[in-house]
């Protein structure tokens, strides 16, 4: 149809304003879950008389089970619809943080870091699947850019805020302001959350069609190109995540309540890239930022490569081939996960779960990998992040490029 006197087409309605406040609500909650704590891990080993090993188990665990997690919610948002299913999340997300608050080993600690990690994962599982219901490709381009430069400033808080929280009323009492916050998040979701899937799939959760889902979902070459490009990017992000707290407190004695400060001034590296992708998109399109991100990101890397090889490494001196990394990485989060859920037709809901669970798992096993290097050197926070890189590139070249948009100039 179209309006009396134009031959322009009715365009749809605009998403309430709303929506992209509550997503960053819950996004920002689900990043504290892991960014608040951190600079309480150090401090955990003569809690629970644990290794670095140990402790950083709760990091890897944690994101192990954000990747299984939204193996469920996916599906279970096309079957029950996207609002009802944020707020079960949200609820099992305060439980957990209060199960880990009160841990009486890291046994236990670990346990409901994985629980913590199942419930924070629907945030990516649901939050993908609303952008996807309710914005265009361009509008949904510019909300991640936008979603990426807000968020990214809760890195910056988040472990400043946890380091002063450590030193004022223990380690504890991160979980219990998390335990509060999925709280209050359940309930202004409850509130004001559009439902945007009217259409529910009431077969999205028997095993025939959930199993036949996931394998048509990862069957498609193009959705495994740019998940796996989006995995690799987040594995750079995760590996320094799990390293950097004991190479910058332990090794080189920052006080936990200023590693904050540290994380903060190489995040700012993100925000520039989510603003320039943001202005960018008409202009280089989905595949020119995606390029351009993978390639800024490999200079990143290999820029530590290098400061460690020629002894020049430290804390400030990674900052800055650090903040370069993940300039490009805000690129590539700004494009690489829409196109994979550009390709697969259909539920929503169960695409948006394997976006995250192939993202988490990729970087699950990164963390657990660097987990096993020594703490005592920045190699590991150097090869974390040159090694992802270098896979990313090499996606690109070898079958990236067959499946990359190239939307005109303002078409993005």
């Amino acid at each position: 149809m179209t309006d009396a006197g134009s031959d322009k087409p009715d365009e749809p309605p605009r998403p309430p304003a709303i929506v992209p406040v509550l997503l960053i609500m819950v996004s920002s909650l689900s990043i504290l879950s892991g960014d608040l704590y951190l600079p309480s891990m150090p401090l955990l080993q003569t809690v629970f008389s644990a290794d670095a090993g140990q402790v950083q188990l709760t990091i890897s665990l944690n994101l192990a089970g954000f990747a299984l997690g939204m193996l469920v919610w996916g599906p279970a948002s096309d079957r029950f619809g996207r609002r009802p299913m944020f707020v079960v999340a949200l609820v099992l997300f305060a439980l957990a943080s209060l199960a880990c608050a009160a841990a009486p080993s890291i046994s236990t600690l670990i346990a409901a870091r994985f629980l913590q990690g199942a419930a924070a994962s629907a945030e990516v599982a649901l939050g993908f699947a609303v952008i996807r219901d309710l914005y265009r490709d361009k509008d949904a381009v510019r909300l991640l850019a936008l979603l990426g430069m807000v968020i990214a400033v809760v890195p910056m808080l988040g472990p400043v805020a946890g380091g002063y929280i450590l030193a004022w009323f223990g380690w504890q009492a991160n979980f219990i302001l998390l335990a509060a916050g999925g709280g209050v998040a359940a309930v202004a979701i409850r509130l004001w959350l559009p439902e945007s899937n009217p259409d529910r799939d009431r077969h999205a959760l028997r095993p025939y069609v959930f199993l036949s889902t996931y394998a048509r979902i990862w069957w498609n070459r193009q959705f495994v190109v740019m998940a796996g490009l989006s995995g690799l990017g987040f594995a750079m992000l995760m590996t320094f995540i799990t390293v950097a707290p004991f190479y910058v407190i332990d090794v080189h004695g920052y006080a936990p309540e200023t590693y904050g400060i540290y994380q903060g001034a190489i995040v700012a590296g993100y925000i520039v890239g989510s603003l320039f992708a943001h202005r960018m998109v008409a202009r280089l399109g989905l595949a020119g930022l995606l390029t351009t991100g993978v390639w800024v990101s490999v200079a990143g890397g290999v820029g530590l490569v290098l400061l460690v090889v020629t002894g020049l490494d430290g804390p400030l001196p990674i900052a800055g081939p650090m903040s370069l990394a993940v300039f490009g990485l805000a690129l590539i989060f700004a494009t690489a996960p829409l196109q994979a859920l550009t390709a697969v037709s259909g539920r929503a809901g169960a695409a948006s779960a394997a976006l995250g669970t192939t993202e988490s798992g990729i970087a699950s096993l990164a963390a657990l990998a660097v987990g096993l290097m020594s703490v005592g050197s920045a190699w590991p926070i150097a090869l974390g992040v040159a090694i992802p890189a270098a896979g990313a590139l090499a996606l690109l070249l070898v079958l990236g490029r067959r499946y990359l948009a190239t939307p005109q100039a303002g078409d993005a």
